[in-house]
């Protein structure tokens, strides 16, 4: 399944600190995690057309260990 940007939310913390939201496709579930990768995050926030690659792994680091 294709992972979208608009699923994600980014609220900046602090110096190399975003805070980064992933809501499910269907809406229904929301994960939260503090994120500290900043090339992931430029990777991603930053750009019109992130790479899916790029995505899935911002998804894989916001839902480790839930």
């Amino acid at each position: 399944m294709k992972v979208e940007k608009s699923q994600f939310r980014f609220k900046f913390t602090g110096h190399g600190h975003y805070l980064v939201d992933y809501v499910t496709p269907n809406g229904k579930i929301r994960y939260s995690r503090t994120i500290t990768d900043m090339e992931i995050i430029d990777k991603t926030k930053s750009e019109d057309y992130p790479k899916q690659g790029d995505l899935k792994e911002l998804r894989r680091q916001v839902k480790l260990n839930y």
